[in-house]
């Protein structure tokens, strides 16, 4: 049932950036994104035997599920191909930061490269001036601390990219808790598992200058870290 789901979301990807090619105006791309939005929350809410809520607690409050008031810095913990599409599904201004299969990937890699999408495999600082340039335009930034998946839920060492982008563009970080993704479709084996529940959960922003975490970002890093095992600890 996934590999079905999973094919008609990249031929669905796969059109729409050849619809954006053609005509290759901001319209254009503005129709792409809310298009992919819409699709990841279609995708998330018609997926077999689970049920997904997501819970804005923190600053972020997005306008018709369409755009956030201020850019921000994404982060979430990753142990779900799921967890992707979950982020693109908050609000249709986003810009994924990854390892090179997000853009070289042979499916989606394309789509992802027309709305911006980059890899970090030539370092984070050549990254930063094209990113401050999709930030000026009112886009926000995912990215995944642990860099890759992990296998039981557990999170990963939280590398400190994100909060050094934060302090660099100078714009804050805003957590999201993913919980229960692991559980309906693990890492390891490659399936789908049981009916469970899927929740999302935006926490407060975290502002360059806030020191609370850390007076650096690996430091902030570290404790964001311990922040995620406590909550996902209360599932």
């Amino acid at each position: 049932m996934f590999g079905f789901f999973f094919l008609l979301f990249s031929l669905f990807g796969q059109l729409a950036c050849l619809i954006y090619e053609a005509h290759k105006t901001k319209q254009a791309e503005y129709r792409l994104r809310r298009r992919l939005c819409w699709g990841c929350k279609v995708f998330l809410s018609s997926f077999p035997g689970a049920k997904y809520t997501l819970r804005r607690t923190g600053d972020e409050r997005a306008v018709n599920g369409r755009c956030a008031p201020t850019p921000a810095i994404y982060i979430a913990n990753h142990s779900s191909l799921l967890d992707i599409i979950q982020l693109l599904s908050i609000h249709d201004r986003i810009v994924i930061v990854g390892q090179s299969w997000i853009t070289d990937n042979p499916f989606y890699g394309r789509a992802a490269k027309s709305l911006g999408f980059m890899n970090v495999k030539n370092g984070i600082e050549s990254i930063i001036p094209p990113l401050k340039q999709w930030m000026d335009e009112g886009c926000s930034v995912v990215v995944f601390p642990e860099g890759t998946r992990s296998y039981n839920g557990y999170p990963l060492r939280f590398h400190s990219g994100a909060f050094y982008l934060s302090e660099q563009l100078n714009v804050p970080v805003r957590p999201v808790v993913l919980q229960g993704f692991t559980r309906v479709m693990p890492k390891y084996p490659f399936s789908v598992g049981a009916p469970k529940q899927l929740i999302a959960t935006i926490l407060p922003d975290i502002m360059p200058t806030d020191t609370s975490l850390g007076n650096t970002p690996r430091e902030k890093a570290k404790t964001m870290r311990q922040k995620y095992i406590q909550l996902l600890s209360q599932v």
